[in-house]
């Protein structure tokens, strides 16, 4: 998951926005102990217990999301 020393300039300025950023495949695969093909199965099939946004070709995930499998509860 992000933290302070691997936010970007551009994730600090969205964060000031109250607009959280989101996470890669690989970055949400990597804190859900998941392979990257799993969440972007679940992309795919529209099966999965949290939902990508597709921008462009790109799928990203919402941190808080994330967070909130991780802690027992899905979307």
């Amino acid at each position: 998951m992000l933290t302070n020393q691997s936010m970007s300039t551009n994730d600090a300025v969205l964060i000031a926005r109250g607009i959280e950023p989101g996470l890669t495949t690989a970055e949400a695969a990597s804190a859900l102990r998941l392979a990257q093909q799993t969440l972007r199965r679940w992309a795919a099939y529209e099966t999965g217990p949290i939902r990508p946004v597709r921008i462009g070709r790109r799928l990203v995930w919402s941190a808080a999301d994330v967070r909130r499998l991780l802690q027992g509860g899905a979307s």
